[in-house]
């Protein structure tokens, strides 16, 4: 995936943004040790989840990032499922569009009682 702000992924080609998702993710296709896995493998495994307990007890660690984004395309968009809790935390150390997207998309936004920085000095 493409940096939003300069369109540009780790070789310098142009490539979709995050936001430009919905044509990306429909023919995703990932080889993990030799073999191919589709967005077909991806919703059995959600139907699994389903069987056990149902879809209420899980939710999403959402941190704004391609992966993260792209699970919950899956879930929002592709399964249609609300009753898996999209939930973000404000580290209050993410890049301002990573920061937009984690309050646009997520169900539940934490914020830390205390900043990153805050707890270095007072903890070391």
């Amino acid at each position: 995936f493409a940096c939003d702000s300069c369109g540009n992924d780790a070789k310098n080609r142009k490539n979709p943004t995050l936001t430009d998702t919905s044509s990306v993710f429909a023919s995703v296709k990932e080889t993990v040790a030799g073999k191919e896995y589709t967005l077909e493998d991806l919703k059995s495994k959600f139907r699994k989840l389903k069987n056990v307990g149902g879809y209420k007890k899980y939710y999403l660690s959402y941190s704004g990032g391609k992966d993260s984004h792209l699970l919950y395309w899956f879930i929002k968009e592709y399964l249609k499922r609300d009753d898996i809790k999209i939930v973000g935390i404000n580290t209050y150390m993410e890049h301002p569009e990573i920061r937009k997207r984690i309050m646009d998309n997520s169900d539940i936004v934490l914020f830390p009682q205390m900043k990153p920085m805050d707890i270095k000095k007072k903890y070391g």
